[in-house]
């Protein structure tokens, strides 16, 4: 496994992998020594690589400068049970700018009233933003939780880059 700390707009973003895939992305904080000891201690063997994931790490630097990204080039190695990677395969499809409720997504996947435990599949999504976790809300619209380390607040702020109005 290995492991690379890009500079965004926004702060040190980190992606682990194979090399190859990406099986995880830990979203923007301010300290890069921070940033690394964080992959370090969630990624077992590491060893840190500054050319891994080129196109990725372009695609998340454009990103969070306000940029539509489609994610075209990343190529992502979903880790999880097979409920989990079916609710983070339907947030995938939620466009660029728009929101979903839990509700829906468990709808999407054929399990409607599993919206808890779509809630809990959305907090250990290992690969912001390529799955767009933020873009998932309460049914009421309000913005339910966030699991990265700046919590609901950077769940808004995510959002607001998209530029979705009137949640």
């Amino acid at each position: 496994m290995v492991y690379r700390i890009i500079k965004t707009a926004w702060g040190w973003c980190g992606l682990a992998g194979d090399g190859r895939k990406v099986s995880r992305i830990l979203l923007p904080i301010p300290a890069k020594a921070k940033m690394r000891d964080m992959i370090v201690r969630e990624t077992e063997d590491v060893t840190e690589s500054e050319n891994a994931f080129p196109k990725l790490a372009n695609e998340l630097k454009r990103y969070f400068t306000g940029e539509t990204v489609n994610w075209s080039a990343a190529s992502i190695d979903l880790r999880g049970t097979p409920f989990q990677k079916c609710v983070w395969r339907a947030a995938m499809t939620i466009p660029y700018g728009e929101t979903r409720s839990y509700g829906w997504i468990a709808w999407k996947i054929g399990r409607s009233g599993a919206s808890r435990a779509v809630g809990g599949a959305m907090g250990r999504n290992p690969l912001p933003p390529i799955v767009p976790c933020h873009r998932v809300l309460r049914c009421d619209g309000s913005l339910g939780g966030f699991s990265a380390e700046q919590g609901v607040a950077l769940k808004r702020k995510l959002l607001d880059l998209e530029s979705k109005a009137g949640i």
